[in-house]
């Protein structure tokens, strides 16, 4: 929208011998909307615009405008008195001889996007009248919502945790609108809720619920309470069904150790697997093994039957042996999670230290001779002894 023409009228009131007010006209007029310039904006009923005027003049006392040309129902120019706007000098903010004054929280209902706005700026002896006029930008279009869901989905199945904040996702098609104001509103379950961040046209918000696991809770938009920038009420509905996941994941057992051994030394790979069941969505496992000489870990999970293997490595520092703990946890779909502190002896053996292997030395049987068409009716034992050379 834009500030096209202002005709500029000077009315001497008294004698040419008083000074006369130093105006050299309005200097800039806009309006806001939530304290932001607007931008596009519908012809329908748009609340709570407040309009900017700055004048310049060090003799300025008062101004009066009649924004009535910015709405079309009559009952609400009268009811508001938009045909006669008063605002006083010492209401507005100066700046040496420079004044900003505003008319706050006005109701449009714009009965086109040209706009005539008489105002006449006045000092104690005379009058300069201007016929500001103002073209908006109009956008009627209606958006459209293409999708809500949280951020906890598996293809176009969404769950949620009870007691806990989740992220609430929610698209919007249209090629003019914009959602800065984030004039966006939802209910999860009886809650209703205002998004917090708009990005192009997605918006963001955050909710929590108290529910049990396999109950089903409506997350909706609210279409009435929904509009664009441009004060564009929603086109369309919405409403989702989320499975509640009010238990975290079921730990059946752990280890730790290396892909070839039980024990870990400095310098090996440390694997810890866990396994856990899980009723609802998948899982994933992260392990933080900073007291290893690592971080944090992203590890992978399998499922097989009712089980879900999960693994995650870490490479293992440090001078002498040592005691550590990790903490793993596992995370289901819906954002449940068990945490696990898992504890393992480091040995002090670095990588280049080979372990002699044994040899086998004599092998004797028990008995010493061995009957084969006998022994498969028998259940006696038979023993093998081995012998061990040591240095």
């Amino acid at each position: 929208m834009k500030r096209v023409v202002i005709s500029l009228l000077a009315f001497v009131l008294l004698a040419s011998s008083v000074s006369a007010l130093e105006i050299t006209g309005l200097e800039f007029l806009e309006f806001l909307s939530h304290g932001e310039p607007i931008g596009a904006i519908s012809t329908g009923r748009v609340p709570n615009i407040d309009m900017k005027i700055i004048v310049t003049g060090e003799d300025f006392t008062l101004l009066r405008a009649d924004i009535s040309g910015l709405n079309r129902n009559d009952a609400i120019v009268d009811d508001q008195g938009y045909r006669d706007m008063v605002v006083h000098a010492s209401d507005c903010e100066q700046a040496n001889d420079t004044f900003t004054c505003y008319i706050r929280r006005i109701i449009f209902l714009l009965p086109s996007d040209t706009v005539v706005m008489p105002i006449t700026l006045y000092n104690d002896t005379n009058s300069t009248y201007i016929e500001e006029v103002y073209v908006f930008d109009i956008d009627n279009t209606a958006p459209n919502i293409t999708d809500l869901r949280t951020e906890t989905c598996l293809n176009t199945t969404c769950f949620i945790p009870s007691n806990q904040y989740a992220q609430i996702r929610i698209q919007f098609g249209d090629e003019r609108a914009t959602f800065e104001k984030k004039i966006v509103r939802y209910s999860l379950g009886d809650q209703k809720h205002f998004v917090h961040t708009c990005e192009d046209m997605t918006c963001y918000g955050r909710a929590k619920t108290t529910c049990r696991s396999g109950q089903r809770i409506a997350l909706k938009i609210l279409p009435d309470q929904t509009m664009d920038d441009a004060y564009n009420i929603l086109a369309n509905d919405m409403r989702i069904d989320l499975f509640c996941d009010s238990e975290k994941p079921t730990l059946q057992n752990y280890t730790i150790g290396t892909d070839n051994t039980d024990y870990v030394k400095i310098g090996d790979d440390m694997v810890v697997t866990v396994n856990v069941t899980e009723d609802l969505g998948e899982v994933t496992i992260q392990g933080n093994f900073s007291e290893f000489g690592g971080g944090m870990s992203e590890g992978a999970c399998e499922k097989k039957g009712e089980t879900w293997f999960c693994r995650v490595t870490t490479g293992v520092t440090g001078e002498q042996p040592y005691t550590g703990n990790a903490k793993i946890y596992i995370k289901d779909t819906a954002g449940n999670v068990l945490e696990q502190t898992v504890t393992k002896n480091i040995l002090g053996l670095d990588s280049e230290v080979v372990v002699d292997e044994w040899e086998i030395g004599t092998v004797q049987g028990m008995p010493r001779t061995l009957n084969t068409d006998v022994v498969i009716h028998t259940t006696s034992d038979i023993k093998v002894y081995y012998k061990l050379p040591f240095q």
